[in-house]
C-alpha cells in the first residue's frame, strides 16, 4: 500500500470517528475488523432511501476501502505459491472481491442527504483470478490422471475420486478435451455394475410376468450415480443381484359372517288425502368378510464376479392381504343407509393373483435393502 493510501485511509478514518460518534456499533465493528459487516449493512439501510444518512455513506466508504486492502494485500502475499490450499484461498479473496463491488455499483455513485460523494477505488482481481484457476488446474488434473491409473485396473474407488477431481478442474476451465476424456473414462472405470435375477426355489409355479417385474427396478431414483442395475447379463457385470424366492406360502380361504339388524323411521303419504304419517322400517343385514394372505420368503444375494464371493445377504419377505366386504340384505331396504354398499362377488382371487400381488410388495422391500449399501 502505498503513502497516499495510507494518509487517505488516516483522514477516512478520523472523520468517521467524527460523523459516527452517535453510531458505536459502526465503530465498534471496525475495531473487530469487520469491515465486509460493515459494508454490506451501511448499504441494506441506503437501499431505496433517497436522502442517505452521513454516517452511513462514511460507513460504507470506510469499511470498502479497508476490506479490499486487506484482500488486496493477502492476494499478493499468496502470489507465487502454488500449494492447493494457497490456490484456493486466492480464488476465495477473489471472488469475495468482486461480491463486494458488484453489491456496490448500484449505489454509484454514492452521496450523502448534505451531498457529500463517497470515492470508491474499484480493484481489477481478475488477472490473479486466472492465474489460481490456471495452476489449481493443473494440480486437479494431474492428481486426477494418477488415481486414473489406479481406476483402469479395477479400483472402483480410485476412479471415483478421479472422477470428482476432474468435476473440479472442469469449474476452473470448462470444455477442454482432456477433462472431457477423463470424465468419461472415471465414470465408466467407477461404475459398478449389477446383473439382477431371479431364482426361484419354491415348489410353485410363478406368475406369468412376476420375475421382469421384480428385476425391472429403475434403481437410478433410489441409489446413487455409481451404481448401473439390469436385467440383461452383460460380459462388463462386477456384481450378480439374486433374487432367490425361497418360500410361498397361501393361506386357507376364510370367510367371516356376522348378522345385525336396521330399523328406520321413514314418512309415509296417505293416497287418500295430503297427510302424512311415519312408520318403522327393519332390515336384516348378513355380512360376509373374505379373507386371504400370500406370504413370499426371500434371500437377496449379492456376489462380487471377479472372486466369486457373496458380498452381501439379506432375508426379505412380504405379505399380500386379502380382504373383501360383501353385505346382502332381507327386510325393507329403505332401513339401509345409502353409504351401506349391498351386494358383491364372493370369489378370492386365483392363487396366481395372490403370489403376483405379494411379489410387487416384495420389489419394495427390495429397493429398501439395496439403498443400504454401496458397492
Amino acid at each position: 500500500m502505498n503513502n497516499t493510501s495510507l494518509c487517505n485511509f488516516f483522514i477516512l478514518a478520523v472523520c468517521l470517528a467524527v460523523c459516527l460518534s452517535g453510531c458505536t456499533n459502526y465503530l465498534k465493528m471496525m475495531e473487530r475488523g469487520e469491515f465486509d459487516m460493515v459494508f454490506y449493512r451501511s448499504l441494506d439501510k441506503m437501499e431505496g432511501k433517497k436522502n442517505k444518512r452521513e454516517k452511513d455513506v462514511l460507513a460504507a466508504e470506510e469499511a470498502f476501502a479497508r476490506a479490499n486492502a486487506r484482500d488486496m494485500g493477502r492476494i499478493e502475499a499468496l502470489q507465487g505459491r502454488t500449494d492447493e490450499q494457497s490456490l484456493n484461498e486466492m480464488l476465495r479473496l477473489t471472488e469475495r472481491i468482486e461480491r463486494r463491488q458488484s453489491r456496490l455499483q448500484p449505489f454509484l455513485p454514492l452521496r450523502d442527504k448534505k451531498g457529500y460523494t463517497a470515492h470508491f477505488e474499484l480493484v481489477n482481481p481478475h488477472e490473479y483470478a486466472d492465474e489460481a484457476a490456471r495452476n489449481l488446474y493443473g494440480i486437479y488434473l494431474q492428481e486426477a490422471n494418477l488415481l486414473m491409473e489406479r481406476g483402469e485396473k479395477g479400483d472402483k474407488i480410485a476412479a471415483r475420486r478421479a472422477h470428482d477431481l476432474y468435476l473440479k478442474a472442469e469449474s476452473l476451465i470448462p470444455g477442454t478435451v482432456e477433462v472431457k476424456h477423463g470424465l468419461e473414462d472415471s465414470k465408466y472405470f467407477g461404475t459398478s455394475r449389477v446383473y439382477m435375477q431371479v431364482v426361484n426355489r419354491t415348489n410353485k409355479v410363478l406368475p406369468s410376468g412376476l420375475e421382469e417385474t421384480l428385476t425391472n427396478i429403475n434403481f437410478s431414483e433410489f441409489r446413487n450415480t455409481w451404481q448401473e442395475f439390469s436385467s440383461r447379463s452383460r460380459q462388463n457385470d462386477d456384481y450378480l443381484m439374486e433374487i432367490e424366492l425361497s418360500d410361498i406360502q397361501l393361506s386357507p380361504e376364510r370367510i367371516v359372517e356376522r348378522q345385525y339388524e336396521l330399523k328406520e323411521v321413514v314418512e309415509k303419504k296417505n293416497s287418500s288425502d295430503t297427510t302424512t304419517t311415519t312408520e318403522t322400517v327393519y332390515a336384516t343385514v348378513t355380512e360376509f368378510t373374505l379373507q386371504k394372505s400370500a406370504v413370499i420368503n426371500a434371500n437377496v444375494l449379492i456376489k462380487d464376479l471377479r472372486d466369486d464371493k457373496i458380498v452381501h445377504r439379506e432375508p426379505v419377505f412380504s405379505t399380500y392381504q386379502f380382504e373383501n366386504v360383501v353385505n346382502s340384505y332381507q327386510g325393507d331396504l329403505r332401513a339401509i343407509p345409502k353409504k351401506l354398499p349391498i351386494g358383491g362377488s364372493l370369489n378370492f382371487p386365483l392363487e396366481s393373483e395372490m403370489i403376483y400381488k405379494a411379489g410387487e410388495n416384495l420389489k419394495d422391500r427390495i429397493i429398501d435393502y439395496v439403498s443400504k449399501f454401496d458397492l
